[in-house]
């Protein structure tokens, strides 16, 4: 069957807000990287503060008096009423610790705030769409540590130099030789060298004998869409007791977003019986962190565009969509502790997300327009169709979102460590469409060669 186009989304969009956001965010690293020179801040700093912006009210000294910055008064950051002292007696670590912290506070501003948007959703047994049936919120992840990240570049350091140098052969040359032209910038040696001799033999004169530089540049921009559940938590190789029971177990880490409450018998998991339970090897969660740090580290490397999400949610009014990294975004200390802060939530509504992304992919001007999901099992949330346990609604509409993204130009495609994947991803993504990777902590080596097969 034919399925009708959806209607649009309505949302609110304010790009005044990203754009303050990541100025907030920039400068924020910029004086993390000059406070490690034990140093007191220094006059340039304090000049960007206010060329971009920030409303920093130095108290004390002239604009003259900028090049020593001992003993300001700093205060009123951005309108906010936030009025700070920097004591001469201070450390020059601490002078910089205070100043970021009110460029902390103005950017917890803004992340408090979520934009909301409302989507359509496809009910098989109708054949139509529910309008306006999700409701998704969109909210930056908060994070305050980077060790995630500092460890999987030291414990991965081999695997990503090679694959940074895999992915350099990925960048095409600046400009490409195309010829037997008939008009370039250069004369093609071989062609004209034929020509003369076809004109002695037929009288005629060679046309095409030009080389001409054809410039080619690699636009792709990706999406990675990443499904942060509550089974994100489970173990990737659980203890043999706990396979024992039967049972999937609720959540154990201390950062998970789920409580382990029993909601309804089967659809969660029961609540924690005993420590000798807690996993000891690595999370779901934990090797897609890591493999999103190590395609982050690739794609430095050979400037391409991307942005890293995640979704979760409970029911139709409340599914989550979180703000790992935009685009627009440099691959800086902010985002690394949203990567550092990335956790298991709640349901895996796969409908609204899959839209969200496409409607942010579909402002890029790239060639190439990508959305990669990761997951870990079938689209499924207590209101997701009629029947909580069914898969059939949820992978309908799951699939229905696929098709619209292809019909949008963007290719799609689904990696997931689910091993009952191949039950119903054919008919959810379509042949060719998705990857099970059965051993999930190759996850890491394996997203990089998907990611390199689908853009080139």
């Amino acid at each position: 069957y034919q399925s009708p186009e959806p209607l649009p989304h309505q949302g609110e969009f304010q790009p005044e807000v990203i754009q303050r956001k990541l100025q907030i965010q920039e400068l924020s690293d910029q004086l993390k990287q000059l406070s490690k020179a034990a140093m007191p801040i220094p006059p340039e700093v304090l000049r960007e503060l206010l060329e971009q912006g920030i409303d920093v009210d130095i108290r004390g000294s002239s604009a003259d008096e900028l090049d020593d910055t001992t003993g300001l008064f700093v205060s009123d950051l951005e309108g906010k009423g936030l009025v700070d002292r920097v004591e001469p007696s201070r450390t020059p670590a601490t002078d910089y610790d205070r100043v970021r912290d009110l460029l902390r506070a103005e950017l917890q501003h803004f992340e408090g705030s979520e934009v909301v948007y409302r989507y359509d959703e496809w009910d098989y047994l109708m054949r139509d769409y529910r309008v306006r049936w999700c409701l998704l919120r969109e909210k930056a992840i908060e994070g305050d540590a980077e060790g995630f990240v500092a460890n999987v570049l030291q414990e991965d350091a081999t695997l990503i130099s090679q694959i940074r140098r895999q992915f350099q052969l990925l960048k095409p040359e600046l400009f490409k030789k195309l010829k037997r032209r008939d008009h370039g910038e250069e004369i093609d040696i071989d062609a004209a060298i034929e020509g003369v001799v076809d004109r002695r033999v037929t009288g005629v004169a060679p046309e095409r004998v030009y080389i001409k530089r054809d410039k080619r540049e690699r636009e792709v921009s990706t999406v990675f869409l990443v499904d942060l559940s509550a089974s994100t938590d489970d173990p990737i190789e659980p203890p043999s007791r706990l396979g024992a029971l039967g049972i999937r177990q609720a959540p154990r880490d201390p950062r998970s977003g789920f409580s382990g409450f029993v909601k309804d018998d089967g659809f969660y998991a029961p609540p924690f019986v005993a420590d000798q339970q807690k996993p000891k090897s690595k999370r779901i969660i934990d090797v897609e962190k890591e493999a999103l740090v190590v395609m982050a580290e690739a794609l430095e490397s050979i400037g391409d565009e991307y942005a890293i999400y995640g979704f979760s949610g409970y029911g139709r009014d409340n599914v989550e969509f979180f703000i790992v990294k935009e685009v627009e975004e440099r691959y800086a200390d902010e985002v690394k502790r949203r990567i550092d802060a990335m956790k298991p939530h709640r349901s895996t509504r796969m409908g609204p997300p899959i839209r969200h992304a496409i409607h942010k992919l579909q402002r890029r001007t790239a060639r190439l327009k990508t959305l990669i999901l990761l997951s870990d099992g079938y689209p499924q949330d207590f209101d997701y169709g009629k029947d909580r346990r069914g898969k059939d609604y949820g992978i309908q509409d799951t699939k229905v979102a696929l098709q619209e993204a292809r019909r949008k130009g963007v290719h799609t495609f689904c990696i997931t460590v689910d091993r009952e994947g191949k039950s119903y991803l054919p008919e959810m993504c379509g042949e060719d469409h998705f990857i099970v990777i059965e051993n999930v902590a190759r996850l890491p080596q394996l997203l990089p060669k998907i990611y390199r097969g689908l853009t080139t």
